[in-house]
């Protein structure tokens, strides 16, 4: 009886988690060509889309980890894309650099070369930067992407002053800072 009871949990867990996953694929590997088309990181045969059983799934959007975290873990790297969508087809998708080099307590920076003084400040208090492609202006659950424009648009999140902190920047100041931190924006 016991043996039996264990089997059916872990069915409705398994089952439910096919339920509230099975429309996560959304627009995944195969809309590559279209990334491609519009300048945006590609989805690698590598990565993993993210699922559990454990959360309610997300609404609307779909999370995929890259295959690009470096060994050593003071390297800024590529970290995720999370696509964004609704019932008339992609609505934005936005890649999530990381600098493993931020300290949240006392921000330092290694110069990589020459940098201006409003992008040193910058990279100080910087610790990740979203590059948002937003294909259509509208309000999901959970993001509001009608206060975006159509287009990139780019958002730095950090500390100052010791409370967290988010600016948008423009997408020139966004391709400098991955330029300092050595990582290439797109993947092919």
């Amino acid at each position: 009886m016991r043996r039996f009871f264990v089997w059916v949990i872990a069915c409705v867990l398994t089952f439910s988690s096919c339920i509230f996953h099975s429309d996560n694929n959304k627009f995944g590997r195969d809309f590559n060509d279209a990334r491609i088309r519009l300048g945006l990181p590609i989805i690698k045969k590598g990565w993993q889309r993210h699922t559990t059983p454990f959360y309610g799934p997300p609404r609307n959007s779909t999370l995929w980890f890259t295959d690009s975290r470096p060994k050593d873990l003071k390297q800024a790297y590529y970290a995720y894309k999370t696509i964004y969508y609704d019932e008339n087809g992609p609505v934005a998708e936005a890649d999530r650099y990381l600098n493993m080099e931020f300290n949240w307590f006392e921000p330092k920076l290694k110069s990589h070369g020459v940098i201006s003084d409003s992008m040193l400040t910058l990279l100080k208090k910087c610790h990740a930067l979203d590059i948002i492609y937003v294909l259509r202006c509208v309000n999901l659950d959970g993001e509001d992407f009608s206060r975006y424009t159509p287009g990139w648009n780019c958002r730095v999140m950090g500390q100052l002053n010791g409370y967290a902190y988010q600016e948008t920047i423009s997408m020139p100041m966004a391709q400098e800072m991955l330029k300092h931190w050595h990582v290439r924006r797109l993947n092919y």
